[in-house]
């Protein structure tokens, strides 16, 4: 089957998962070629791939302060972009795929080309547009009439974008259950769930003594529960070795240098606000590494209560609870890494999800 992937999505675990994706269909026999758009090629991912058709395109800055910027980046580089996504689309249609295999935006959540494609197109939703759609992100009541007035007219047409836009898909999957049901709550559309996994080559646990016993993977942003977390470990009497990935000051993009952070540590602390699914536990679970995870979204899709972690309630005191009982009996955090890394080679390989979407295309395409 030949398929071309298209994606426009930020460095991170979504960009990560359609990479992954793509390596496995290919193993699975497919012929891959990789349609993306960035302000810079990336040539470690485009290896992967039959071939590759890089759109550069560098987005306005925008830090706040700076309306002329806003702006522009809520009308003319929407426009742009909506322009760009057309000539792609007629550049994948002229090809003649048998599947395009569509990828997130992060300029509009559902990206513009799914408007244009003639081929037979599979989206893969990652999550509603947020911004919209959950209460965690409205626009504060202090604003001033102006700036408040222009975020609701602003957001009002990037949710109109992203409704058009992933309205013409021909086919939906989600990541996870809980994104599934959003999507429909949002879009009054049905999808399939088709999981990410985790390269259990590369996060794999090691021989030797862990020197962190907490782990946080993340931004300071409130909606990645930095504070919580700092909350929780304050409220502890025996002060663990923690180690804190800030996006902000120290993200790391190479998945064999994640997996180095990883090995070394017990536990990682996952407190995203309704994580839409989330990579980090299996990765974490892969090393040996136990989670403790909000018990809400994503995260009760793949942490195994008591076995692979514990779910708890979003305040300092669970949290620092079910640290201080690990931290306390080595012999059961023992037991449960062990169990961890049997769990996620078991149910959450990337070859098991690369063969299950190998077959839901071929199935696809049958019925179509």
């Amino acid at each position: 089957m030949k398929i071309a992937l298209f994606h426009e999505l930020p460095p991170g675990g979504a960009r990560r998962g359609a990479i992954f994706f793509a390596k496995e269909l290919i193993k699975n026999g497919h012929i891959l070629d990789l349609y993306y758009v960035d302000n810079q090629e990336n040539f470690q991912e485009e290896s992967f791939f039959k071939k590759k058709y890089f759109y550069n395109f560098k987005p306005i800055i925008w830090k706040g302060n700076n309306w002329i910027a806003k702006l522009y980046r809520d009308t003319i580089e929407l426009l742009k972009i909506k322009s760009l996504h057309k000539r792609i689309a007629k550049e994948i249609d002229e090809k003649k795929y048998d599947i395009a295999y569509i990828h997130g935006s992060r300029f509009t959540q559902s990206p513009f080309i799914l408007r244009f494609l003639k081929t037979r197109n599979v989206y893969y939703a990652q999550e509603p547009l947020r911004m919209v759609y959950e209460r965690q992100f409205e626009i504060p009541n202090n604003l001033i009439f102006f700036k408040k007035a222009y975020e609701i007219i602003s957001r009002l047409v990037r949710k109109n974008i992203d409704r058009k836009n992933i309205s013409s898909a021909d086919k939906v999957l989600t990541n996870s259950k809980f994104t599934k049901q959003n999507v429909f709550n949002a879009y009054k559309i049905n999808s399939s769930v088709s999981y990410m996994g985790v390269d259990s080559n590369i996060y794999k646990p090691k021989e030797g003594r862990k020197k962190i016993d907490i782990l946080y993977i993340g931004s300071k942003h409130f909606s990645d529960g930095y504070e919580l977390c700092l909350k929780a470990l304050k409220l502890l009497k025996n002060k663990p070795k923690t180690d804190f990935l800030i996006k902000e000051e120290r993200w790391i993009s190479s998945d064999k240098e994640i997996s180095r952070i990883y090995q070394n540590s017990h536990i990682v602390l996952c407190f995203g606000q309704l994580e839409p699914f989330g990579l980090i536990p299996l990765e974490a679970m892969a090393c040996k590494v136990l989670v403790i995870a909000a018990n809400e979204g994503g995260y009760k899709e793949t942490v195994v209560e008591g076995k692979t972690g514990f779910l708890v309630q979003r305040t300092p005191q669970d949290i620092a609870k079910k640290i201080s009982y690990l931290l306390t009996n080595p012999k059961r955090l023992s037991v449960m890494e062990s169990f961890s890394r049997k769990y996620i080679l078991d149910n959450w390989t990337w070859e098991k999800r690369g063969k299950e979407l190998s077959q839901f295309f071929r199935n696809f395409i049958k019925k179509s």
